[in-house]
């Protein structure tokens, strides 16, 4: 008899598995609660998911963000130390192990942080000036698997005066790729290092979105420009190049994209100021297919308050899954790829 049960049991394993993926990809965690994405509504359980559509989907990368002070891979702790230093400890025996640490005298030019690549962990260290970024890729035995510098500065010399200019920034990241990018007019550069080989790829343009690849949603396919004098979104994808007018286009300075098919989806904001423009553009035809504009009255800053308004945009089956996080709220909407009309939202 336990011979057939664990016979049977075998033959339903994968089933089983298969179902819990299904489960864990339908629950969307937002606001410290959850919300079921096949039926729209909230998912009460008493358990915290250990599994969920934020870790379990190929868009898990758009939500991870970035660590100021440590980071955990195959058992181990990355954590950030003083003086430029990594900490690695083993999360089972509490072993701790300084690694290797070429910057420690160097000066701070920045916030440093730590992000997860698909074979290891990376620590990105903003020295100051001539210093650059330093990058290294660490394995789960604390060994470096590489090491680079990024140029973020440019000496200029004025009058009698010599100092450092800064002009890249961390702009995004995935588990195989890290991007920065100038945010200066007068210097138009993005830097693209690949975090599997450690290759860096320069380009002599600036952007404000990326598009990344629809299989993994982690190597980039394209790039995108806002063209405010224009009013033109202009987009780069693999071969093509071509602009598009978009109406009222010079308020937003930012862009998240997704692609489904030949459609890219694309959220268009400004990270200081209330207001959203939902696109979907084809990009065999080069024309835009549909806009909604994301808007809420109740966003708008009161007299003096600091604003912020950030977004994550995702999908799940047919839907658009956009949450925002403003001062005065945080929500969670939910649009039909077909057209972008909103089929439910919630608000914390």
């Amino acid at each position: 008899m336990n011979k057939i049960f664990f016979f049977c049991l075998l033959l339903c394993l994968p089933g089983l598995l298969a179902a819990q993926d299904s489960l864990a990809l339908s629950i969307y965690p937002f606001a410290g609660r959850y919300v079921q994405l096949d039926q729209l509504r909230p998912y009460e359980s008493e358990n915290i998911a250990a599994q969920s559509f934020k870790t379990e989907s190929k868009y898990h990368s758009r939500f991870d963000g970035l660590s100021i002070d440590k980071i955990a891979f195959k058992g181990q702790l990355f954590e950030l130390t003083a003086g430029q230093g990594v900490l690695m400890t083993d999360l089972s025996s509490k072993a701790a192990t300084p690694l290797l640490n070429r910057e420690e005298k160097a000066l701070s030019g920045g916030q440093n942080f730590l992000l997860l690549a698909q074979d290891g962990a990376v620590c990105v260290k903003h020295l100051k000036g001539a210093e650059g970024y330093k990058v290294y890729k660490y394995n789960a035995a604390g060994e470096e698997v590489f090491g680079l510098k990024i140029p973020h500065s440019d000496s200029v010399s004025y009058a009698q005066l010599r100092y450092s200019r800064p002009y890249l920034n961390y702009f995004s990241h995935s588990s195989k790729q890290l991007v920065f990018n100038s945010y200066l007019e007068s210097k138009q550069k993005s830097v693209v290092l690949d975090l599997e080989k450690g290759q860096l790829s320069e380009y002599d343009f600036s952007f404000d979105g990326l598009i990344w690849d629809e299989a993994t949603d982690s190597e980039i396919r394209g790039f995108l420009q806002i063209l405010p004098d224009n009013q033109q979104l202009q987009i780069l994808y693999k071969q093509q190049s071509f602009a598009l007018p978009i109406e009222q286009i010079q308020r937003y300075e930012e862009m998240k994209t997704l692609l489904i098919n030949d459609t890219l989806y694309a959220i268009v904001f400004n990270e200081r100021a209330p207001g959203a423009l939902l696109l979907a553009i084809s990009l065999s035809e080069e024309k835009l297919l549909w806009r909604q504009l994301l808007e809420p009255k109740s966003q708008r800053p009161k007299v003096g308050q600091a604003f912020y308004n950030y977004f994550w945009l995702s999908a799940y089956k047919d839907k658009l899954l956009i949450e925002q996080l403003s001062p005065n709220q945080k929500r969670l909407s939910i649009h039909k790829v077909e057209d972008g009309q909103r089929l439910e939202q919630f608000i914390h």
